[in-house]
């Protein structure tokens, strides 16, 4: 899957030819593009009058893969996020169990 998965992507993709590189799953995501940068404080209230763009994603045991697929079905990694390393990120399922947490706490 994953040498099937590297040879979509135009600028092909060095992290997926590591043999400990597992696929875990893939799916679509909206991306909210706007014109200037975003403090962690902005609402989301905000983003209706932004841009969106559907963004292929595809997530493996050490990396995130966010790309663009085209009309002839390849894809192109997104500028500046196209790989994310997954090693200092935090999964949460639901966001809204992380405030009852807190709570217990």
């Amino acid at each position: 899957k994953n040498l099937a998965i590297e040879r979509m992507i135009v600028e092909g993709c060095d992290i997926l030819l590591d043999v400990n590189q597992m696929f875990v799953r893939q799916g679509s995501l909206i991306q909210v593009l706007g014109d200037r940068p975003r403090s962690t404080k902005s609402r989301l209230g905000q983003f209706k009058s932004e841009k969106e763009a559907v963004r292929q994603c595809f997530l493996f045991s050490n990396h995130l893969i966010v790309a663009t697929r085209t009309s002839g079905g390849k894809l192109h990694l997104v500028p500046g996020v196209g790989k994310v390393p997954l090693n200092d990120a935090t999964l949460i399922e639901d966001p809204n169990d992380l405030g009852n947490q807190e709570d217990d706490g």
